[in-house]
Parts: structure tokens; C-alpha cells; sequence
């Protein structure tokens, strides 16, 4: 019973890693697709001022 116990809470543990790593991947992408847009937007402006 314990044992049960044990590895259900183990794979809730898993479980919970699992969607915090997809999160901060998830973050970094989004992140990096601003990034992509801000440094676009930045060289149009470059591109008409001059």
C-alpha cells in the first residue's frame, strides 16, 4: 500500500518536472521570438531614418 502510495507521488513529482521544463522552454521561445521581431522593427527604423 505504501509502495503505491510512494510511486503514485513519484510520478506526480515526474509529472510536475515534466510540465516545468515544457513552461521555461515555452518562455525561451516566446522570448526569442520578441527578440526576432524587437531586431526587425529595430533595422526598419534603421533602414527609413536613413
Amino acid at each position: 500500500m505504501t509502495m503505491m502510495y510512494f510511486g503514485f507521488a513519484m510520478f506526480i513529482n515526474l509529472l510536475f518536472y515534466v510540465l516545468l521544463i515544457a513552461v521555461v522552454v515555452y518562455v525561451l521561445y516566446c522570448l526569442r521570438q520578441i527578440v526576432k521581431l524587437l531586431t526587425e522593427i529595430k533595422e526598419a527604423l534603421k533602414n527609413k531614418s536613413e
